[in-house]
């Protein structure tokens, strides 16, 4: 990997008008950089460069939703950029801003940064599992839950600088099981969730979770530290989707607790919401929205939701409860980019 710097240069195009809402024109006033390495641009991987941009020290505290990147031509590291789909050439929108007709041995990147954040695995099929046509509806099957143990996603936050952890709870782990069941006996945890007992118990509640079509219990860490239990689950095979007008065939949701207390608080807040969101919706491309349920008394749950970016859409009545259901798109989300700790709106799977 190519050790480079960003350095920040002053643009030399033509200002537009702040009423001009042009995409050139909207390019013209995005940030502009050049690339800094002692050996070839060349040499610079993608995924390197637009983390450097977007996800590091070296980006501005909240990245810009364009930034526009001067490299030489030609450039492999261009070419590369662009058929990811996280580049466009500013010659794209249009007419030939200056700074492009200045400089026939460069070209100008315009990079996207909701297109950074949908980047999945380097090496990983767009879709999962297919969607199948039944005799009676179309519906997504329940394709093959991740191996227990494993880790489906995970990234260094820069606001905790800790690496947060989303792992596959094994019920057969005697420590997965007693983590579980200690949160669960704490009073804060039971308060909300009425799930206290016994660690056979709650051992044979995990094995139900793990056997179920449309849940995945898992477990998120900070830099090895187990801190939180999440259940995501399918909303069009839950018993929510009953009370939700036009379910989406890959709508998913999700249930939270946080045992840690040594990570509650909003410095971590931001970090692990954001997380699990972001999971959820690199977990399946046809993920378009994602459903929460809390209770209606739940105000810290409900507020917390509403910070990230969800939109409450009305109260729901469960056989156990009365909830408020929230909902979050992925148009929101990613065009949000809620990655920063001065962001009120976080890759591996």
């Amino acid at each position: 990997m190519a050790a480079f710097s960003l350095q920040r240069v002053t643009s030399v195009d033509v200002p537009y008008p702040k009423c001009d809402n042009t995409p050139l024109a909207r390019a013209s006033r995005a940030p502009l950089y050049v690339v800094t390495t002692a050996k070839s641009i060349d040499d610079i991987a993608p995924f390197d460069l637009l983390g450097a941009v977007f996800d590091s020290d070296m980006a501005e505290t909240t990245p810009a939703e364009w930034v526009r990147l001067r490299l030489p031509r030609p450039s492999m590291l261009a070419t590369s950029l662009i058929e990811l789909g996280t580049a466009i050439q500013l010659s794209s929108f249009g007419a030939s801003s200056t700074d492009a007709l200045a400089d026939r041995n460069h070209w100008t990147l315009v990079l996207l940064r909701s297109a950074y954040w949908q980047l999945g695995p380097e090496v990983s099929p767009w879709l999962q599992q297919p969607l199948y046509q039944n005799l009676n509806y179309a519906r997504p099957p329940s394709p093959a839950k991740p191996s227990p143990g494993s880790v489906v996603y995970e990234r260094y936050i820069r606001a905790v600088r800790k690496r947060f952890t989303l792992r596959v709870l094994d019920a057969s782990n005697e420590q997965d099981v007693a983590v579980f069941s200690e949160w669960q006996n704490s009073p804060r945890v039971a308060a909300g969730w009425l799930q206290s007992g016994t660690l056979d118990e709650h051992r044979r509640y995990l094995i139900s979770v793990a056997k179920s079509i449309h849940n995945i219990p898992l477990i998120g860490s900070f830099d090895g530290v187990d801190m939180l239990y999440t259940e995501y689950y399918w909303v069009k095979e839950d018993p929510l989707a009953p009370l939700v007008p036009n379910v989406g065939l890959f709508d998913r949701g999700a249930h939270v607790l946080v045992g840690s207390e040594q990570h509650r608080g909003l410095r971590y807040l931001k970090a692990w919401t954001t997380s699990l969101a972001h999971a959820m919706f690199l977990w399946d491309a046809r993920t378009q929205r994602i459903l929460v349920e809390p209770r209606l008394t739940n105000g810290t749950a409900i507020r917390t939701a509403e910070h990230l970016g969800f939109v409450v859409l009305n109260a729901i009545d469960f056989p156990h409860k009365r909830a408020t259901l929230l909902e979050m798109s992925r148009e929101r989300f990613f065009s949000e980019a809620p990655f920063t700790d001065h962001q009120s709106v976080s890759p591996k799977l």
